[in-house]
């Protein structure tokens, strides 16, 4: 996916550094990028950008709304929606819901630029 022109990637993370760090990644990756801090963040970034966005790097873990309440939202609104799953621990129920949504990668924390090149090229490669 090197230098490929990839359009706009929401990253929603509540810890700044490491929502901020992702968006360094995606943007060496030829991506823009739109940060959110929370699941209802998100979805006024997800509005506001609708057009541009072609995918979501999506923290489980977080405040407000959580990740998978997060996806849900988002789906209603474009149900095909590509999205990059990540936290550093994920039970097996959650595996298993997760694994049954489409267009959908698990990415496990601590990642590096490599991890989500291929999980965005899996998703995002027709």
């Amino acid at each position: 996916m090197q230098g490929r022109a990839g359009g706009t990637i929401l990253v929603v993370d509540d810890e700044a550094i490491v929502r901020e760090t992702c968006e360094s990644m995606l943007e060496r990756l030829g991506f823009a990028t739109v940060g959110a801090r929370d699941g209802r963040e998100a979805l006024a970034r997800f509005e506001a950008h609708r057009d541009a966005i072609v995918a979501v790097v999506l923290d489980l873990a977080m405040p407000v709304m959580n990740g998978e309440e997060a996806l849900r939202a988002l789906r209603a609104q474009r149900p095909a929606l590509p999205v990059v799953v990540t936290s550093g621990f994920y039970s097996a129920e959650a595996v298993a819901r997760l694994r049954a949504e489409p267009a959908l990668e698990l990415v496990r924390k601590p990642y590096v630029v490599a991890d989500l090149e291929d999980a965005l090229a899996r998703l995002l490669t027709p």
